[in-house]
């Protein structure tokens, strides 16, 4: 008889060991909502990527998670956005002068748990271009070409965080707090024993006196972060030529290559921003002597070379941290511009 009253019993463990109780014996139920998801950028797989573009796509995916406020926070760093471009068509056309390659693909966004690779959310985005040049650049300017401020990836972060928020809040489960990385503990089992041990004195015997030769101490190099340029557009091509400090103007000044790939015409050059290696931002940034910004001609297909310059550089400016500059409606974005002082 026992067991027949026991076994309904039993039934019902699962649900009561489900429940949330807190010290009183209550139910806590834990909300979660849309803004409590932060996400990190992930670098892609893709196989038809080079390491340079995988690394761009990320770049690419930081930016739009900066825009859109969703970045990490303190203590929520589970959920991570993937993009993989897949390519739908891929023609090549031998021009008069040079081959143009077209190139048709989809990028698509998945947003995931980076613990278990459970997916929330994905969505593809259609993307096509041309290029003058090979497939690998076509493929670099499809990149370039994507819009962080595109409505259809501030919808995307949007769902992805309402369909995070639902799927916690359906099962009452807290979001995943960060676990801290702990050194393991190392345990010595070896026992030191220290003997006294008794030397005979000796009576000290004169040695001659040697000139000690200095010890010149080796700088141990420094790695430098490698610099890196970002296009928010496939419009144009920007490529650093060189770089000058003159320090009795207290100015550091770069050139580079603007090439213009859409139709001829004038475009405004705007200096935005600048910050140096410690973060302090600056504020003398010129493209003439007077001004930060300019209009002026771009002829297709044609490099051209422009200067811009920084004042109140001193000495101790090692590098530009984070440069901000606009070509037409192309922002262009340098991290990591080295200022050397020779």
């Amino acid at each position: 008889m026992k067991k027949y009253i026991l076994f309904p019993l039993m039934l019902l463990v699962p649900a009561f060991a489900t429940a949330q109780v807190d010290d009183e014996g209550g139910s806590v139920q834990t909300e979660v909502y849309e803004s409590d998801v932060a996400f990190q950028a992930v670098k892609p797989e893709g196989k038809n990527l080079t390491e340079a573009q995988k690394t761009a796509l990320q770049s690419k995916i930081e930016r739009i998670i900066a825009k859109n406020n969703a970045g990490t926070i303190s203590e929520h760093d589970a959920f991570g956005i993937k993009a993989d471009i897949d390519i739908q068509d891929s023609k090549s056309s031998a021009g008069l002068v040079r081959n143009v390659t077209v190139l048709t693909a989809e990028v698509t966004l998945t947003a995931f748990n980076v613990a278990d690779g459970s997916i929330y959310y994905s969505n593809s985005v259609r993307l096509e271009t041309d290029v003058v040049g090979d497939a690998k650049l076509a493929m670099d300017k499809l990149i370039n070409s994507i819009k962080v401020t595109d409505p259809q990836f501030v919808r995307f972060i949007r769902t992805a965080r309402k369909r995070i928020a639902q799927w916690y809040n359906d099962r009452a489960l807290p979001l995943p707090i960060r676990q801290e990385k702990k050194e393991p503990e190392v345990k010595h089992d070896t026992v030191v024993v220290v003997q006294e041990v008794l030397v005979p004195q000796q009576q000290p015997v004169e040695q001659p006196v040697q000139e000690k030769t200095p010890v010149v101490e080796k700088p141990v190099p420094q790695k430098v972060p490698a610099c890196d340029i970002t296009l928010s557009t496939g419009d144009i091509d920007f490529q650093i030529l060189s770089t000058q400090v003159d320090l009795t103007r207290k100015r550091f000044s770069f050139t580079a290559k603007i090439t213009n790939n859409k139709g001829s015409g004038t475009l405004e050059r705007m200096f935005k921003q600048a910050f140096d290696q410690d973060g302090n931002q600056l504020d003398n940034l010129k493209v003439t002597e007077n001004s930060h910004y300019i209009y002026e001609d771009y002829p297709k297909d044609l490099g051209v070379r422009r200067t811009f310059m920084v004042d109140g550089i001193t000495a101790q400016t090692t590098m530009l941290s984070y440069i901000l500059l606009s070509v037409g409606r192309t922002e262009v974005v340098i991290k990591n511009l080295p200022v050397k002082n020779s």
